[in-house]
């Protein structure tokens, strides 16, 4: 996939190399040009499958959750995951390749033939750039095993250059992925090799799991990483030998039979910024032309900060069957019509927190005990957790000392009297920040308002005020809810 898509880009001459390379349109997918040729470690990608739900789309090592998302590909790759479907209301562009390559109509062409068009200095740039293009979706996008043949499905989609960038390119690759695994997984599949983006499922894994890079003597630094992170695990990839150990499976099980919580990267992006990237909770269908599937990140809950703010089981959305589509025959089929309800759906850009019921956040306030800290939080929720079933419903977190003195007893004024400015006051104030904080598992400033925590901190605020007005910040503790 990346060996063919760079072997591609190498046979171009340099005059056309540096044209692409200066191109102000259509920088989603050639910025990909810069991946170096390597090769797949194939044994990796197949082990990581047998631990992979093709129902919820997720993988599941000794009861931790993950999933490969939309924020995942958006980070990893650099394409887009908000914009115009991939999707037409014609999959038979039967005039397509005299249009625009002006070849003979065929039903398919050849690589070769696309890369002829490509490498013809005769031509003008643009006719060559759209070959590229194409060329690039079919390796990179929806990588299949029909031998070095493409069609004319996703032609209409880089034919207007000034429009490439504004499709959701990140979400058909992930929406084809999904397809993917789940034909080859199926017992009754007779496919012997998995179609898709498998980079992106052995990027995922280097990155969110430390173990697995110690394994592989892979060294990063995720606070130095940029956009796309897949690009220097395929440069330290590249330099792995493919003479695998023996023992490489035992190596294996030792890392994921017993992968813990602290095992994992839960939110290696947090220190990266995309303006795209509060879409990777987005909920529902995905779209690549007629390869339609269910993007569920509440499943992976962990991977996202801002879950937990919410009830996951209130969700307001529940997955389908979407009956499949097949683009083949030589009649043409209207998609946008068949999967009208998933193309409207996708249009909404329903985040799946919007579609939660919101927690009341509960404080409990004392003077003697400290807040609770967040590692023995998660490991309450952790208990908490049932896979099959994914929350319980419960009340927020309540962080409070031994008394556990409720808000509507009473406090003698002279037992709770302070000064106005007092360190126990301070005091309060500054944890009370740093747990609202904390909670958003270390977010920065510009992710604040995303997470929905100005509001919450200005809440807690006035609530701090209300404390000071009242002078009730007693010795024996108070207990406050919102």
């Amino acid at each position: 996939m990346l060996y063919t898509m760079r072997s591609h880009y190498d046979e171009l001459d340099e005059t056309f190399r540096q044209h692409l390379n200066d191109s102000q349109d259509s920088r989603c997918l050639l910025n990909l040009l810069e991946f170096p040729g390597v090769e797949l470690m194939p044994a990796l990608v197949c082990y990581f499958l047998k631990f992979y739900n093709i129902t919820e789309n997720v993988f599941c090592f000794n009861g931790q959750v993950l999933s490969i998302s939309l924020e995942d590909v958006l980070f990893l790759t650099g394409l887009p995951i908000d914009g115009d479907a991939v999707i037409s209301n014609d999959n038979r562009d039967v005039d397509g390749f005299r249009r625009v390559f002006q070849l003979e109509n065929e039903k398919n062409k050849t690589f070769k033939e696309l890369k002829k068009v490509a490498k013809d200095v005769n031509l003008d740039n643009d006719t060559r750039k759209k070959a590229v293009l194409l060329l690039m979706v079919r390796c990179f996008i929806v990588p299949n095993c029909n031998g070095h043949t493409v069609t004319t499905t996703y032609l209409r989609f880089i034919e207007d250059l000034s429009r490439v960038d504004s499709y959701a390119w990140g979400a058909a690759l992930l929406a084809f992925l999904y397809h993917a695994i789940a034909e080859w997984k199926k017992e009754t599949s007779a496919k012997k090799t998995l179609e898709g983006n498998t980079w992106v499922i052995l990027s995922f894994f280097i990155l969110r799991i430390p173990k697995l890079r110690m394994a592989l003597s892979i060294d990063l630094n995720l606070s130095q990483l940029r956009i796309p992170f897949m690009l220097p695990i395929v440069n330290q990839v590249k330099r792995i030998s493919r003479n695998h150990r023996a023992n490489y499976e035992e190596v294996l099980d030792n890392i994921f039979l017993n992968l813990s919580h602290v095992d994992v990267e839960w939110t290696p992006y947090i220190r990266s910024y995309h303006p795209q990237q509060r879409f990777g909770t987005r909920v529902g269908p995905i779209i690549c032309n007629n390869f339609v599937v269910h993007h569920q990140p509440h499943i992976a809950y962990k991977q996202f900060p801002v879950f937990k703010l919410y009830y996951r089981k209130s969700l307001d959305w529940k997955p389908y069957d979407i009956k499949f589509k097949k683009n083949s025959g030589s009649s043409s089929q209207n998609l946008l019509k068949h999967y009208k309800k998933e193309f409207e759906w996708w249009k909404a850009k329903k985040l799946a927190q919007e579609l939660m019921k919101e927690k009341n956040p509960v404080l409990c306030i004392s003077k003697q005990e400290p807040l609770v800290s967040e590692e023995l939080i998660h490991n309450k929720e952790e208990e908490q957790f049932d896979y099959s079933d994914n929350e319980q419903q419960q009340k927020g977190p309540q962080f409070g000392g031994a008394s556990g003195v409720s808000g509507s007893e009473h406090v003698s004024p002279n037992d709770a009297e302070q000064p106005e400015d007092s360190p126990v006051q301070d005091n309060f104030r500054e944890q009370l920040h740093k747990r609202s904080i904390e909670e958003s598992c270390d977010c920065t400033t510009s992710e604040l308002q995303w997470v929905g925590l100005d509001d919450r901190i200005s809440r807690l605020e006035n609530i701090f005020n209300e404390i000071k007005s009242a002078k009730l910040c007693g010795t024996s503790g108070v207990k406050l809810e919102m």
